[in-house]
């Protein structure tokens, strides 16, 4: 018995070793592969017939195929074969094609949206896509974007013309203005792990603001026009933590962007560096809780061109659409999921949320964070739709309400999770 216990006490301690312990693959194959190339599956994958692996090595293989857009889930099986050891990936395949449509109304203009993206292009990875808008103004937007262009080395380039009626804010006053920006982008990212993403980027642009609405008392506060070019250079960094399994994510994902804009005016440089941290568990089988916090800061000057909105679809569901801006920003969301159904081909969740955020107003202080009359918290519930065979391809549905006793509430439409 002795014997037998101490045997047994070995073994478990091994183990770890024997997890960590290198395996030669004698071969490889992939099942399920319909329209992603062969050559870039491997290529991305990393095992191939010689090398030597480890259990952990597969897992991160694994993690790192299924955040690729052409992926719904992937699993991997180790078979001993007379010849040797043996690596079969199980893939299975989301449709990347994906034609959308919209029509809205807000501040009694209709919106209307359609477009056409493709996140699998040639079956390497590569999303290109084109949408155009409608709302009495013309938008449009196009991009091209190739992950794996050289090794490690990756590149996007897009070109957007967006045209809108937004409201602005100086104090207690606002007006409308018809916004435009036509932006020419350039990005090029290196992925030297599975899990890290470094981005620079450079941005031409040119922005216009043409006063419309405002109150006659206050339209001494707001400029009549402003139009000017300028430079944008970015520099961004992802942790990806997260992954998915189907529409359940799971892990922590960190996105870190900054940017510094100089115009044709030789106006000071403007500074602007946001972070949003995600956090993500399944709870059962059904059940997956998430957790956001965003954080930004910009050069605070007092303008009404601030660049951090308080909007229905970005930071609290139900306050409006763009109600307030500011030079800095901290919000809260947190929501659970629910799967009421789910087969392979759709899913149906329930969600209950709770948003908070606070805003430094341009040219406040930091204590404008703990103002009262800035705070926001809301909470409510929504529904999920999803088409789970298409990539990230999720209708969403939401109903928030103050918990603070301002009466303010309202529905939240999408696409997407809201985050």
């Amino acid at each position: 018995m002795m014997r037998l216990i101490f045997s047994l006490s070995l073994f478990l301690l091994s183990l770890p070793a024997l997890r960590a312990q290198g395996m030669v693959l004698q071969s490889v194959e992939t099942e399920g592969l319909k329209r992603t190339h062969p050559g870039f599956f491997y290529g991305i994958a990393g095992a191939s017939p010689g090398d030597t692996v480890t259990w952990e090595a597969l897992e991160e293989m694994r993690r790192w195929l299924v955040l690729q857009p052409a992926f719904n889930a992937v699993a991997y099986h180790l078979d001993t074969t007379d010849s040797g050891l043996h690596l079969r990936w199980e893939t299975d395949e989301a449709k990347t094609v994906l034609p959308y449509a919209g029509l809205w109304s807000s501040n009694d203009i209709t919106t209307v949206i359609g477009g056409l993206s493709e996140f699998n292009f040639l079956g390497r990875g590569i999303s290109v896509g084109a949408y155009y808008q409608y709302n009495l103004r013309h938008s449009l937007g196009l991009f091209y974007r190739h992950p794996f262009l050289v090794g490690k080395l990756g590149a996007e380039v897009s070109y957007t013309l967006w045209n809108s009626y937004e409201p602005l804010y100086k104090g207690p006053a606002t007006a409308w203005y018809d916004y435009s920006n036509s932006s020419l982008n350039a990005t090029a990212f290196f992925t030297p792990t599975r899990r890290q993403e470094y981005q620079m980027g450079i941005s031409l642009f040119q922005e216009g603001y043409r006063l419309g609405t405002v109150a006659e008392e206050d339209r001494p506060l707001f400029p009549r026009e402003l139009d000017i070019g300028k430079l944008g250079i970015r520099a961004n960094h992802f942790y990806r933590g997260a992954v998915p399994h189907y529409f359940y994510w799971s892990g922590l994902s960190v996105d870190t962007y900054s940017q510094v804009v100089l115009d044709e005016l030789g106006s000071e440089p403007f500074y602007i560096i946001r972070q949003a941290w995600k956090y993500y568990r399944r709870t059962g089988k059904r059940g997956n809780w998430a957790l956001r916090f965003i954080w930004g800061l910009s050069t605070n000057v007092n303008t009404p061109f601030a660049p951090f909105a308080l909007d229905n679809h970005i930071s609290i569901r139900g306050v409006g659409d763009r109600i307030d801006r500011g030079t800095g920003m901290l919000t809260l969301n947190t929501e659970y999921r629910y799967t009421l159904l789910e087969n392979r081909q759709i899913g149906l969740q329930a969600v209950g949320f709770v948003d908070a955020g606070s805003w430094r107003l341009p040219g406040g202080t930091f204590s404008d964070f703990a103002d009262p009359e800035i705070i926001r918290l809301h909470g409510g519930v929504g529904g999920r739709f999803i088409l789970k065979q298409f990539y990230n391809t999720v209708f969403s549905a939401d109903y928030g309400h103050s918990l603070l006793g301002t009466g303010v509430g309202g529905f939240v439409l999408g696409l997407g999770q809201y985050f």
